[in-house]
């Protein structure tokens, strides 16, 4: 009875993302499946030949997370592919766009390039304004240090890639 009880409430899930992404346009298909959670999407994300997992998070912190595990967490470190974790549900207005302004936090790395050139296209096809953003670990007297210096580098390439994609931006070092 349990397992029936689990499969039916991911049945209703489904079909209440299936009408929601119906109202909006969007193609979809919707699956049901039994096994290790993040090894499953993984899988399946493969096997449908997706671009992007996009999942929730509960935030669980401290002796819950340590228990409990994070499926994002364990999806995000073993994805070959982007992995948008969002943190909550739209509150706004049925129509608002979900995102205004979008932060990349970068590094002097491909990883960050691979982030800022995500970030380049969904802003551009959402009309999203961007934030660039490089932290350096120390700063020198006069703020000349190597770090300094390479997310310097790192912020002009991210501006340039912005401005090519006609963006509103800005950079912060």
């Amino acid at each position: 009875i349990l397992i029936d009880s689990v499969e039916q409430e991911g049945k209703e899930r489904l079909l209440k993302a299936a009408t929601y992404a119906t109202r909006a346009g969007v193609a979809h298909i919707t699956l049901l499946k039994w096994g290790n959670i993040p090894a499953t999407i993984l899988q399946t994300a493969d096997a449908e030949a997706c671009d992007l997992i996009i999942l929730g998070s509960r935030g669980l912190t401290g002796w819950k997370r340590l228990m409990l595990g994070s499926i994002s967490n364990a999806v995000d470190a073993k994805a070959s592919l982007p992995v948008l974790i969002v943190k909550q549900h739209s509150t706004g207005v049925p129509g608002a766009p979900l995102w205004r302004r979008v932060l990349v936090a970068m590094g002097d790395s491909a990883w960050s390039d691979a982030a800022v050139e995500h970030a380049v296209r969904l802003a551009h096809a959402e009309q999203l304004e961007v934030c660039f953003l490089h932290v350096a670990r120390t700063r020198g007297p006069r703020g000349d240090t190597p770090a300094a210096l390479a997310g310097q580098e790192s912020l002009v390439r991210a501006e340039a890639r912005a401005a090519a994609a006609g963006l509103v931006y800005d950079a912060t070092l």
